[in-house]
């Protein structure tokens, strides 16, 4: 994806007998009305450092390094390592193997970090943790415990500023335009702080995965100087809409043209994130939008090259399915044995996101809702990579099935590839947060 990730927060439902449906329902839950965190407002007020608990995926044992020439880990109160590996032992305890190989159990849970205070060098912060492999470095400090599964928790605590740094090149891209990254900036702390505590049931506040945001340490903001400066330069600053800090600034890779209302698609209105068209020419749609099915087909069948995401990936896209690879992929759905006849969009959004699709089979007929649901079901939201889409079906029976559509990802709040055009034309990081969030501010989160 030239480095833009989409960003997903909704999951699959459950599933019913017989009208089988995968509902989208959870999409709602902590997304476009998280609460703002109670103690990040009170540390902001009072200038102090507000730091972020971020959950990193680990596979059960993890090692830690220092990434900072002449110090030493402090694993725990006595331990002064290198290095180290760690995992969950039989007796519920963190097993901590040195670089001697010789096996220390520690009681969880366990803060790593380095063992001596390291001032900055060269502008950079140089105390640095890295984690499995010496390029893949964080900072800030790492907590290790057991989750409610017996299994290994990792937990990153981080400044804010050094987490929208590590979400930043991961979410839009390192190479792209300074405005655009500025942009990216200021909506990735937006949706940090009023994302904080999402996770607290699994002892972090949020997530490193598209669920909240992508966030990979330092790696990227060291190789890209661009990236810190940009998030200096906007240090602070999130998205307000009237005097009050936005709770929520979704982002998305490319809307096709149009961007996509969180009402209409999950039902929770948010007044600065409604539907705007994507080039220069006309800048609010607002509520009025509405597409028919053949407005939906005309506008995918006919891309605007004064788009400001024209020609990105996933402007326009297309999937093929023999018969047979979709039953396949939608066996989930429709069980064995089924033979899929038809596809029919059955309810879409007024810009026309697929938000109820039937399936018609040899079996009966089958529900999937939920434009996320739906994509998912469809063979995956990298193949299908928006719900704008009309079906082409060819032959008898028929034998193939086309997906054509427009966009990449959900569609709501801004699109990062407009983003990036908008910046190369010589918008600023305002300009363009206003395009995509119309009504809204930008201003600094400490009173």
């Amino acid at each position: 994806m030239n480095g833009i990730h989409i960003f997903h927060r909704n999951r699959l439902g459950a599933s019913c007998p017989k009208q089988y449906v995968l509902s989208a329902v959870i999409i709602l839950a902590g997304i476009i009305v998280a609460s703002h965190s109670a103690c990040a407002t009170d540390a902001a007020s009072s200038g102090k450092t507000v730091f972020v608990r971020v959950g990193i995926p680990c596979n059960g044992q993890v090692t830690l390094g220092s990434g900072t020439a002449g110090e030493l880990l402090q694993i725990g109160e006595d331990l002064k390592l290198d290095h180290a590996q760690f995992c969950v032992g039989e007796d519920g305890e963190i097993a901590c193997v040195g670089p001697d190989g010789a096996c220390k159990d520690l009681h969880a849970p366990i803060l790593v970090h380095l063992a001596k205070e390291v001032e900055e060098a060269g502008g950079q912060e140089a105390a640095l943790i890295w984690l499995d492999n010496a390029k893949a470095v964080y900072k800030g400090s790492f907590e290790l415990s057991v989750d409610s599964k017996g299994g290994l928790s990792l937990v990153n605590i981080v400044a804010l500023e050094d987490y929208v740094a590590g979400v930043v090149p991961y979410e839009i891209g390192a190479s792209s335009p300074y405005e655009a990254l500025r942009a990216q900036a200021v909506v990735a702390r937006t949706e940090a702080l009023g994302g904080l505590g999402r996770h607290s049931s699994q002892g972090f506040d949020l997530c490193a995965t598209t669920h909240c945001q992508v966030y990979k340490g330092a790696g990227a903001e060291l190789a890209n100087p661009m990236v810190r400066q940009a998030v200096d330069s906007t240090s602070g600053e999130v998205i307000f809409y009237g005097d009050v800090p936005a709770k929520a600034a979704n982002y998305h890779a490319c809307c096709g043209g149009f961007t996509e209302s969180p009402g209409d698609l999950w039902g929770t209105d948010v007044p600065y994130m409604h539907t705007v068209r994507c080039n220069g020419e006309i800048d609010a749609c607002g509520d009025g939008v509405y597409m028919s099915e053949e407005d939906v087909r005309n506008w995918i069948e006919t891309p605007d090259p004064k788009d400001y995401c024209y020609g990105s990936n996933g402007y326009r896209w297309s999937v093929v399915y023999s018969q047979e690879a979709l039953a396949e992929i939608l066996q989930p759905v429709i069980g064995r044995g089924a033979c899929v006849e038809s596809l029919e969009v059955a309810a879409r959004t007024p810009r026309g996101a697929a938000v109820r699709l039937v399936i018609h089979t040899s079996s009966g007929d089958f529900e999937v809702s939920g434009e996320y649901a739906i994509r998912s079901a469809l063979g995956g939201t990298q193949s299908v990579k928006s719900g704008v889409f009309v079906v082409n079906a060819y032959g008898d029976a028929p034998a193939k099935f086309e997906l054509v559509g427009a966009g990449y990802g959900h569609g709501v709040g801004m699109c990062q590839y407009g983003a990036r055009a908008m910046a190369k034309q010589g918008y600023d990081y305002k300009a363009i947060l206003e395009k995509y969030y119309p009504g809204a501010t930008v201003g600094a989160f400490r009173p």
